[in-house]
């Protein structure tokens, strides 16, 4: 729909001007992937204190290695933007004591937003609603229900002149891909055991090592959030 407009803009005709609208919308997942890359920086450095250099060349990184498939040949930046952003907000709620309330409510509007520029940035509302209710913390939770609520609000007035039986069925149906256990498995073992099997095990059991090594009071609320975020986003890639 940003393309969309964008294209109009221009007075682009579709169908015709085929290039010029394919520029425009690499342009826009360009842009959309260096704000991932500045939000991952700001977790880094902001969040986890990491030196600044070693948080741009992270950052940078992250851009580079997304490039196939980001920038180059799809528009799933923008929903990658608004995870990241959704991700750096909540994480400097639990930094935060002062102010966390603005953090959450920003949090959760980047996560609709992120969920309406591509289904599976549903992702992160489950994995930062579930992990607020886990912990008790309601009030915390409803000002991230407050945040996903503007957001869709901010979303459905911007955008309501693209509401069509078609926006609705696939926005619906795009979520509900069904859970199928048998071909979870396999998927698992084919991506991740049968073409990185060596590589896998060492990986896992060196994270399980670090891990051990620290003591749990020892390891911070953010995070204790992402090593929650990895599982649950694990969970839900391989089902």
């Amino acid at each position: 729909m940003i393309c969309s407009t964008a294209a109009n803009l221009f007075s682009l005709t579709p169908g015709d001007e085929v290039v010029a609208i394919y520029r425009i919308s690499r342009t826009i997942s360009l842009f959309a992937s260096i704000l991932s890359g500045y939000f991952i920086f700001l977790t880094l450095h902001e969040v986890f204190e990491v030196d600044k250099r070693w948080s741009y060349f992270t950052a940078l990184l992250c851009i580079l290695c997304t490039v196939p498939w980001y920038f180059a040949t799809r528009p799933d930046s923008l929903m990658a933007m608004f995870l990241f952003s959704s991700i750096y907000f909540f994480c400097r709620s639990l930094k935060q004591d002062s102010g966390a309330y603005r953090y959450l409510v920003a949090s959760g509007l980047a996560a609709a937003l992120s969920f309406f520029s591509k289904q599976n940035g549903l992702i992160i509302s489950i994995i930062a609603g579930s992990y607020l209710l886990l912990n008790l913390k309601i009030k915390d939770l409803g000002l991230f229900i407050f945040g996903f609520l503007l957001g869709t609000t901010i979303f459905l007035l911007l955008f309501y002149g693209f509401y069509t039986k078609f926006f609705f069925q696939h926005l619906t149906e795009g979520v509900n891909n069904g859970i199928d256990i048998q071909t979870a498995i396999t998927k698992v073992y084919h991506t991740y055991v049968s073409r990185f099997g060596t590589l896998t095990v060492i990986t896992i059991l060196l994270a399980l090592f670090i891990i051990s090594r620290m003591s749990f009071r020892d390891i911070s609320k953010e995070f204790k959030f992402l090593l929650y975020a990895l599982f649950v986003s694990i969970s839900f890639s391989v089902a």
